[in-house]
């Protein structure tokens, strides 16, 4: 297949065709060399799994994301639920350098991620279960994240 856009995403199914798309993260993309060389690459300060979706936010600030059916990439996902937990506060810790380093207001998306209902609901009570406990999870180790960012960025220190 040749590919003539400067970034493809192909994370999750968006349908069948091949469009310009506002959802995309880091993992499952194929980018350019030209785009990288013009934009940077990898923020390599940044801990799990944020440096990936902070060169996806840098890529679509300033070129267009397209979102292909055609391309599958492997990704291992968590294989159990203490693996998923443990993948999830990681996650949630490790937010808060990303958030800096795009200019946002940390306070905010903590808040709006532990306040607004829709991010605790899944399809089926049981997926809506495990999602409210990773949410959770999740939550604390925002927290934990933030309490040890903001305390390393004033000169004290907490153990992680």
């Amino acid at each position: 297949m040749t590919v003539n856009t400067d970034f493809i995403y192909c994370q999750s199914d968006q349908g069948d065709n091949r469009h310009v798309t506002d959802t995309a993260v880091g993992c499952n993309m194929a980018i350019r060399s030209e785009v990288l060389e013009d934009i940077g690459w990898f923020d390599e300060r940044l801990p799990y799994g944020h440096e990936e979706a902070e060169l996806a936010d840098r890529i679509r600030d300033a070129y267009s994301v397209w979102y292909s059916p055609d391309l599958l990439v492997e990704h291992p996902f968590a294989e159990s639920i203490p693996d998923y937990l443990e993948k999830q506060y990681r996650h949630g810790k490790e937010s808060i350098p990303y958030y800096k380093t795009r200019g946002k207001n940390v306070p905010k998306p903590i808040v709006k991620f532990m306040l607004v209902p829709a991010y605790y609901s899944e399809s089926t009570v049981s997926l809506s279960v495990i999602s409210v406990i990773g949410r959770i999870v999740s939550d604390v180790g925002t927290l934990h994240g933030y309490l040890t960012y903001e305390l390393a960025d004033s000169g004290r220190r907490i153990d992680a």
